[in-house]
């Protein structure tokens, strides 16, 4: 399929040379399609961007929802999505043009930013579930679930950014410790 083809070598290219240096004529020659061909499946390459981050969300949250089932309670998923966000993230190679990407937000459409907010909501969503399970089991008591939420995914975002090239072992320490700081806040 061509289009899949284009978001192959698209996504090969950002990992390669970053969001920004990655021009349509680079993803149009590696794909060894067209220009017309490229814009028939994306509006620009700012969805065709999009796109390769919705699959790569979709790829990261089927593998929490398989991992999800593995825990007793409310504070031990929570950990364990911050054990199993750093070591997926550690692993995303997409990570430096995703993060090249969302810098540059403000300067796109309403309707790109609405995107960015989708796929981010979706993320998010995995935390709200996780509080909304505690607040049901009354491990904790949280009224505004999701801007607690939010805070949640912001934080993890965050530790990402900061701790993205730091070694498994020593990253996943640090994404334990800071769920371990927010839950304990939360009571």
């Amino acid at each position: 399929m061509k289009e899949q083809s284009i978001i192959e070598a698209a996504k090969q290219l950002f990992i390669e040379k970053g969001y920004r240096e990655t021009s349509v004529a680079d993803i149009v020659r590696a794909s060894e399609s067209s220009k017309g061909n490229l814009y028939h499946h994306f509006k620009n390459k700012e969805a065709l961007f999009l796109k390769i981050i919705e699959e790569d969300d979709d790829h990261w949250l089927h593998g929490w929802s398989l991992k999800s089932h593995e825990f007793n309670n409310a504070r031990e998923k929570f950990i364990g999505l911050a054990t199993y966000s750093a070591t997926r993230q550690t692993y995303h190679p997409m990570r430096s043009a995703v993060a090249e990407f969302y810098a540059l937000e403000s300067h796109y459409s309403p309707e790109i930013k609405a995107k960015i907010k989708e796929i981010d909501d979706r993320y998010t969503e995995c935390f709200m579930d996780i509080i909304q399970e505690g607040n049901d089991q009354e491990e904790w008591s949280v009224g505004n679930s999701w801007e607690v939420s939010e805070i949640a995914s912001a934080l993890s975002v965050g530790m990402d950014m900061l701790y993205g090239d730091y070694p498994i072992d020593e990253r996943k320490r640090r994404y334990v410790k800071s769920a371990e700081i927010f839950l304990d806040g939360l009571n």
